[in-house]
């Protein structure tokens, strides 16, 4: 198993977030361009000729904060406590970073300190894994032979050689920089036209538009022998006297498509050859690629011995090119292959999808034709693969070995009315994957057998021969499947799950339909009468409720709000899938009140997708999806009398196809691994980047299509081209490499304080520049007390100051002193103190496949000027650690030593009066919250699965001993952000489905049982079919 999770830059050691991340980085790494230049210079200068003067010292041994000013935050750690300490301040550089250095925030420390947390137990290194070899004796993605030179395009380094065709770094970066910019051909050639621009045009190989794209189409890194073939096709129409029609075609060799795919040099640590099946310690299996899935065991043991599968990802979906006028359009295949990992092959920036086609828009409306043009289409397209699939065919891979590949279809990523038009089912009415009879496709727990091509074609002679009628409900459309000619190829068990169409467009926006109309129905405005005979509303329609409780969710990093929620008309795929992550506790409040079952079936709904969408599952979470279903089934009574009547019972049903779909699941993800992998979101995008992005740059006329695919053939390679290039322009990290990441909890850069308004004396400002601080972002804790106005700031602060201080004298803490107020806290309203916006935390992400667990950076603001507003705060929530958590403890214990707070300011102060061995003043950084109180000892709700919380009663003390709910926390006890959703009256809930790491934190630990014995027991409140309240 390939243990690599990521590259980084090999010149300066700079670490990205991303791929894109990485390009952008290398186009402007100070280190390669020094580098370079040296090397420039050292051909063109005289003898003698010293290059120190382009000596580059890269900052590696400092922690950067990301924004590039604020750096060289140390750790003090000590009985577990850390404080954190700002550079010295004896001058303002030490706040300034380098323009070389590299922003390096969880890789570096500074020296002596000791990271406060570090990721949680790697799943890869507790991981089993039984490769097919181990298993069955039997080998698997054995290499023919080694052809691997050791100097192939992967090890491309910044040598003028690797950017062939073009004579240079600076020639490429042009024709690039044409290329992304989207230039028209006139624009190019006036730049070429522009005699001022002559020194330029010297240092370029090409001399006009046409010279420019035909360097693109050169460069050698793309389909080998690049050509896209044009062929017309026939179709008879079936009715006598019509003539037959005309269609034609245009698409790639597949088998040159192939030939890039599997042997792309930078693909080589992504690349799977071999099937395996993963366990975690609890010896359960775990699904996330394709490989991990039994589609892939199953299928090789139906293969010769040391043979490598191909497993083809296909997409088709007709898509307009037009989106204001005009009703141009076009009929993309996509392709890409299993061996890649989903990510990289749903990287826009890497050519990881390959535009395979256009097939033939069908205006006709003869019915069956539509169908017809598609399968003949699809098998000129896919002619090679009828022997390759049967006899293999040999293929240099990414690392140089030459593999007897057997390419065979796997997955057809469509929305049902592809899948329609692929199985030839009857629309609306049958399943693509197995044959549910019509009305019981709402039947979640039901079992049906699948199709196969078998059954299909015994149901095609069958109808013939009885002369079925067509308005049976078992009759299929009697069309040439091209799949039959296939082999290992059953195309009913490979019409992918779709969790966009399916789910996100589907199941959700019925269960918003269904609830806002049931709250409609149950919630009605109501007056009351006042002594001067005039009436007041008391209570306001159901929908407008929910369009109030909607504006209510505050704000969250990445979290899209609704403020008027019944007015989106048009849903995009953000606002999909912003929605599942806040509608329970949105909805919560109302039905509880009024319809509690409706709730638990909107709870059950929105399980599942959440679910579905995990990027790694076990045997766990598959039963937990299966429990979810179950409760849906149970529960969905509550919701009939809002779906159209079936016209045999004339009551509302549920046999519509995506309600059907979600029973399949299960299936696939054992099947194919994480549904992520072969979701249609993944065709719509390369919609975007593959087609839609170069429609623009045509002329519109009616070859439109082929300018389409020269266009798509110059951004292939120009990708090919980068990915090589950056490929070898960096190093990969490996998962121990990831392990030992610093990761600390720290503040921002400080705000700048004139932009908040907020002015000082002139006595402030000499002593300020006086301690080397900048005056923009310092004040004094007096001041910054009266400018917030937040109530017992100073206290707090000297507080935190005092048991600061205590930790650096190696003394430990007494804890009943931690809150104990100063008996004169004034003395630190003389201390100088900066005022950040954001904390940068982690949280467990959830999206790494080998390592669920893994620890993602995220942004918790507290910002007195959000979005650049002056006076218009925005206090996030977080989770503090107050006391050592209790190991093993799943919320049983209630929250596991943590406490809920609201942020209300995040300061950095400078205590002139404790300094080190060196006479440098220490700093310490901490947050003030505010905790909220834990309704229920901290344990989730039966009713919504949510923990309550509420604010602590204000003291009414006079003069209080301790500080109460606000305190100083430092930066090493702040967690991770936290969602608070207002409820009722005082109480509010604490948004477990916010994100993975809470879903999988704060939960009931019986739910399993508790949602089966709820479920039961609301199946007797739910109306029977026909009856009338909920």
């Amino acid at each position: 198993m390939d243990l690599n999770v990521g590259r980084e830059c090999a010149h300066c050691g700079k670490q990205t977030k991303s791929y894109r991340g990485l390009n952008y980085h290398l186009r402007q790494c100070a280190v390669l361009f020094h580098r370079t230049a040296r090397k420039r210079a050292r051909r063109t200068a005289p003898a003698g000729y010293a290059d120190s003067g382009l000596d580059v010292t890269v900052n590696g041994s400092r922690s950067v904060i990301d924004d590039g000013t604020w750096e060289d935050i140390e750790t003090i750690v000590d009985d577990g406590h850390v404080l954190d300490e700002l550079p010295p301040a004896d001058t303002e550089a030490h706040f300034n970073v380098s323009p070389l250095a590299s922003p390096e925030p969880d890789r570096a420390q500074s020296d002596g300190s000791i990271p406060h947390r570090g990721g949680l137990l790697s799943t890869a290194s507790s991981m089993r894994v039984k490769n097919y070899t181990e298993v069955t004796g039997r080998t698997a993605g054995s290499p023919i032979h080694n052809h691997d030179d050791g100097d192939g395009p992967s090890s491309a380094s910044n040598d003028e050689r690797s950017y062939h065709p073009f004579t240079g770094a600076i020639d490429y970066g042009l024709a690039l920089w044409f290329h992304d910019s989207k230039l028209s051909k006139g624009a190019v050639d006036r730049f070429f036209a522009d005699r001022r621009l002559g020194a330029l045009h010297e240092l370029i190989s090409f001399r006009n538009a046409d010279g420019w794209m035909d360097m693109l189409h050169n460069i050698p890194h793309g389909i080998p022998n690049e050509a896209w073939t044009i062929q017309d096709m026939r179709i008879e129409s079936g009715i006598v006297g019509v003539p037959p029609s005309r269609y034609s075609i245009q698409y790639r060799d597949i088998t040159k498509v192939l030939e890039f795919l599997i042997g792309h040099p930078p693909f080589k640590e992504h690349l799977t050859y071999v099937p395996s099946r993963h366990y975690n310690l609890d010896d359960q299996r775990i699904y996330n690629e394709m490989h991990t899935g039994d589609w892939w065991w199953r299928t090789q043991d139906k293969l010769p011995t040391g043979a490598t599968v191909l497993p083809l990802l296909l997409a088709t979906d007709k898509t307009m090119l037009t989106q204001h006028h005009g009703d141009e359009s076009a009929w993309p295949v996509y392709l890409t292959i299993g061996n890649l990992d989903r990510t990289t092959r749903r990287k826009q920036t890497r050519p990881g999808t390959v535009l395979l086609g256009f097939l033939p828009i069908v205006s006709e409306k003869e019915e069956g034709l539509k169908s017809e043009v598609y399968h003949t289409a699809m098998g000129i397209i896919l002619k090679p693969l009828e022997r390759h699939a049967k006899e293999g065919i040999p293929l240099r891979c990414a690392d140089g070995c030459v593999r007897q590949c057997y390419p065979i279809i796997a997955g057809f990523m469509t929305d049902y009315e592809e899948q329609v038009l692929i199985t030839y089912i009857k629309s609306g009415r049958q399943c693509a994957i197995c044959q549910v009879p019509p009305h019981e496709r709402e039947n979640l727990c039901g079992v049906w057998p699948p199709r196969t091509h078998e059954s299909t074609r015994s149901q095609l002679v069958r109808q013939d021969r009885e002369r079925w009628e067509r308005t049976r409900d078992d009759w299929i459309h009697p069309v040439a499947n091209f799949a039959w000619k296939h082999h290992h190829v059953n195309i009913h068990g490979i019409m992918m799950v779709d969790v966009l169409h399916q789910l996100l467009k589907g199941i959700i926006m019925h269960l918003i339909q269904w609830t806002q109309t049931l709250l409609t129905d149950v919630v009605k405005p109501t007056r009351k009468r006042r002594r001067n005979q005039t009436s007041l509303i008391v209570n306001t329609p159901g929908w407008v409720q929910l369009d109030h409780r909607f504006r209510q969710v505050p704000h969250y990093t990445g979290l899209k709000r609704f403020t008027h929620f019944s007015e989106v008309k048009q849903w995009t795929g953000v606002e999909q899938k912003a929605i599942i992550h806040q509608f329970i506790p949105v909805v919560a409040p109302l039905l509880t009140a009024h319809a509690p079952a409706a709730l638990h079936c909107a709870r059950a709904i929105i399980d599942f997708v959440i679910m579905a969408r995990y990027r790694t599952h076990d045997e766990d979470t598959v039963r937990y999806m299966s429990h979810a279903l179950y409760r849906v089934d149970k529960l969905k009574e509550v919701f009939r009398q809002y779906r159209p009547q079936d016209r045999r019972t004339e009551e509302g049903h549920f046999n519509f196809p995506k309600f059907h779909a979600i029973t399949h699941y299960v299936d696939f993800i054992r099947e194919f691994g994480s549904t992520d992998g072969f979701d249609t979101s993944h065709s719509e995008a390369a919609h975007r980047y593959l087609v839609k992005a170069f429609y623009g740059r045509t002329n519109k006329r009616d070859d439109y299509l082929e300018q389409i695919l020269k266009h798509n053939t110059r951004r292939l390679n120009v990708l090919a081209m980068e990915d090589i290039l950056t490929h070898g322009q960096s190093v990969p990290r490996s998962m121990a490499d990831i392990r030992m990441q610093t990761l600390i909890t720290r503040p921002s850069r400080p705000m700048n304080l004139e932009k908040l308004r907020w002015r000082m004396t002139p006595a402030d400002r000499t002593d300020l520049r006086a301690a080397g601080l900048d005056p923009k972002r310092w004040r004094r804790a007096s001041f910054v007390a009266a400018e917030t106005g937040i109530e017992d700031l100073l206290p707090a602060l000297a507080a935190f100051t005092r048991e600061s201080r205590i930790r650096l004298d190696g003394v430990t803490p007494d804890e009943s002193r931690l809150d104990r107020r100063e008996p004169d806290p004034n003395w630190i309203g003389q201390h100088f103190v900066a005022v950040h916006a954001s904390i940068k935390c982690w949280k467990r992400g959830g999206k790494d496949s080998d390592d669920p667990e893994a620890l993602t950076e995220e942004s918790v603001r507290c910002s007195p000027a959000w979005q650049g507003r002056v006076d218009n705060w925005r206090q996030d929530y977080v989770w503090v650690q107050e006391r050592e958590a209790v190991s093993n403890s799943h919320n049983g214990g209630a929250l596991d030593g943590k406490l809920l707070g609201q942020l209300q300011l995040v300061v950095t102060i400078i205590d002139h009066e404790r300094r080190d061995a060196l006479g440098k003043p220490h700093v310490y950084a901490g947050a003030l919250v505010e905790i909220w109180h834990p309704r229920n000892r901290g344990l989730s709700l039966e009713i919504h699965g949510m923990v309550e919380v509420e604010r602590w009663p204000e003291s009414r003390a006079r003069q209080p001993r301790n500080l109460g709910q606000r305190r100083f926390y430092g930066m090493s006890t702040i967690l991770r952000s936290a969602h608070v959703i207002p409820a009722r009256d005082k109480v509010s809930y604490v948004n477990n489905y916010i994100d993975w790491d809470q879903y999988n934190t704060l939960y009931e630990p019986d739910f399993l049982n508790n949602g089966t014995r709820i479920a039961e027991r609301f199946v007797a409140q739910v109306p029977s079919r026909g009856n009338g309240n909920v």
